[in-house]
């Protein structure tokens, strides 16, 4: 894979990103290492920060029947080890069993728990075990998309050939048709925080309908708005902090000549949901050493752009590619970025510094040295790539201005990338390290 990933794509394509302001920096194939099929649809990151990465064809083989063949639905830790009841294959709720056969769709849940859409049916699944929780079937009239979830946790689902879309509260025990007849063909859709917009891609239609009412004691309109036309978009998440709407807008099974000129295949744009100006990207990192050559290894149309989750702090995008056809590769890769985790302003005030640790890389001890513009409560506490905390080396300490060196110890930690943030007198600042072990 090539070392060098475009974060941001060229001006002469794509005048708007003049104005983004993408900090994003790649770290590669998530899990190191990866053995997975090639075929994502769909990434989600759990209330633990757990990974979740849906198949969609039925490559795997059934645990307790080797003869079976099932979707897998790997579940990792945020440092890339695998879970030890992973892959999830199948869910039972009382006297109902499925096998995982035909992966359409995955969303964090309600309480951090999965949604995980199957062929027309919609699972809800223990984020601490992989244990089914609930197992409904929406009856949409086609396979599901993949679902969506608001700040209440009622969940929203629609069709992939159009049709109605379905609202379930968090427990998906009562059923509401929503919105009906929907057109075209999508894969995927989106709900705000408050639940009063739905964002529903359609790919055939080459837009992105949007469902927006005033309130919840209101119906959604029957006529929606549309955005983002002339794109093909395949995956699409919120980000949990910002808000921004991120879509993978374009691949390369569309003629490059119809979307070049808007949008850039394989790249998640981030967007403004107010005023849809694009504020950000990232893009995907082709396989192959010269993919767009006359002979590619790995050919771009093959690459289908279908996965998108952030971790829930927002400092890590994980995003995954749909195996078209070809050759198995890695199917998912992921960014971090200081930037979505740092509440300072650019420029810290007078006295406030948070410097590099040193050594870094480091195993097992590196040391943190940081100075205070005044006195105040401090905290110094470290973070891995999903925003999950994993070690408190100050808790609201009261120090005195001037400078602090601290010793970090990691021994209890794997190697990996973490994040190291400074807290004091309403300043935070953040770094990035590194553990090699």
């Amino acid at each position: 894979m090539k070392k060098t990933l475009l974060l941001l794509i060229s001006i002469a394509l794509v005048p708007i990103l003049a104005q983004a302001q993408s900090q994003w920096t790649p770290q590669g194939v998530f899990p190191e290492g990866d053995t997975l099929s090639g075929s994502n649809h769909g990434i989600a990151v759990d209330g633990e920060g757990k990974i979740w990465i849906a198949d969609f064809y039925a490559t795997g083989a059934l645990r307790s029947d080797s003869t079976i063949s099932v979707v897998d639905v790997s579940v990792f830790n945020p440092d890339g080890s695998e879970v030890d009841w992973s892959p999830v294959q199948q869910a039972t709720v009382g006297e109902t069993s499925h096998i995982f056969v035909q992966g359409r769709g995955i969303r964090t849940g309600p309480d951090g728990d999965i949604l995980y859409a199957d062929g027309s049916t919609l699972i809800l699944l223990d984020h601490t075990n992989g244990d089914g929780k609930a197992i409904v079937t929406p009856e949409t009239g086609s396979s599901l998309t993949a679902p969506a979830v608001d700040g209440s946790g009622n969940v929203y689902i629609g069709g992939v050939v159009g049709g109605n879309i379905i609202k379930y509260d968090p427990t998906l025990s009562t059923r509401e048709v929503v919105v009906e007849g929907i057109n075209a063909i999508g894969r995927t859709m989106e709900v705000s925080e408050d639940g009063n917009t739905l964002y529903i891609p359609r790919f055939t239609a080459n837009t992105m309908y949007i469902y927006e009412r005033a309130n919840a004691l209101v119906p959604y309109p029957s006529e929606p708005d549309s955005v983002l036309q002339n794109s093909d978009i395949e995956s699409i998440a919120i980000h949990p902090t910002n808000g921004q709407v991120w879509v993978s807008a374009a691949n390369y099974l569309r003629p490059a000549e119809e979307v070049l000129a808007e949008y850039t295949p394989n790249v998640w744009y981030g967007y403004n949901p107010e005023t849809w100006e694009r504020v950000d990207s990232v893009a995907w990192d082709f396989y192959g050493e010269d993919p767009f050559g006359p002979d590619p290894e790995y050919l771009p149309s093959d690459q289908v752009p279908r996965g998108i989750a952030f971790s829930n702090d927002g400092s890590a995008i994980f995003i995954g590619s749909f195996r078209n056809s070809g050759a198995a590769f890695p199917p998912v890769q992921y960014f971090t970025s200081v930037s979505t985790s740092v509440d300072a302003p650019l420029e810290q005030p007078e006295g406030y510094t948070l410097e590099q640790n040193y050594p870094n890389p480091f195993n097992p001890t590196t040391n943190i040295e940081f100075s205070l513009g005044q006195s105040g409560a401090t905290t110094l506490k470290v973070y891995d790539i999903s925003g999950r905390e994993v070690a408190s080396i100050l808790s609201g300490q009261r120090l005195n201005a001037g400078s602090h060196t601290y010793t970090f110890d990691a021994s209890s930690l794997s190697s990996g990338i973490y994040f190291y943030r400074m807290t004091s007198s309403g300043v935070q600042i953040t770094r990035k390290m590194t553990l090699l072990k």
